[in-house]
């Protein structure tokens, strides 16, 4: 992991994914709420989302693998590190992942504050940024703040934690911010 002064520029595309408690104990390197054993580093989401998600992660290393680039802004400095994105395994085969999240700084959150928020109803994301410059930026956002994004943005985020009521376990999406685009 290195480190430099460098700035953000306006998002492309944001990809999104709601903050469980066992994610809280991947940054730790900690086993996850599963039984089913590994996952102590890794995001796991629905292969579908490979599309999506692929272009944060700018370099083909093989078929199944792909890597990119991601920055973390701290007071004065952004911390980059490269991080792996993976297609599905014979193991999980209805997965992808987003590998040693454990080393992803802008996606750190303490449990004090994870618990603060949620004991209040906010929701915590993960974010990854595509920005005009075609770098990738991580960082953690609570819904306390949503109405501070840009409106069609906030509302396919509230769109994605209401259809939980309907099925799916975890909020997620990608937003493109160029067309107004997002998946699903």
């Amino acid at each position: 992991m290195s480190t430099f002064i460098i700035e953000p520029t306006d998002p492309v595309l944001v990809f999104f994914q709601e903050v469980k408690s066992g994610d809280l104990r991947k940054q730790e390197a900690q086993s996850n709420d599963a039984d089913s054993g590994g996952g102590a580093r890794d995001l796991r989401m629905p292969k579908r989302f490979w599309d999506s998600v692929a272009p944060f992660f700018s370099r083909e290393v093989s078929v199944r693998e792909r890597s990119g680039i991601i920055l973390s802004q701290t007071r004065a400095t952004a911390l980059r590190v490269e991080i792996s994105f993976w297609r599905p395994t014979d193991a999980r085969p209805s997965e992808i992942r987003i590998g040693k999240i454990t080393l992803i700084e802008g996606w750190s959150i303490s449990k004090e504050e994870f618990e603060a928020e949620l004991k209040e109803d906010y929701l915590f994301f993960y974010l990854l940024t595509l920005d005009a410059n075609q770098r990738v930026w991580a960082r953690t956002m609570s819904t306390r703040y949503l109405q501070e994004n840009r409106k069609d943005f906030s509302d396919f985020v509230r769109k994605m934690i209401s259809d939980k009521s309907s099925g799916a376990q975890t909020a997620r999406g990608v937003f493109d911010f160029a067309h107004g685009n997002h998946y699903p």
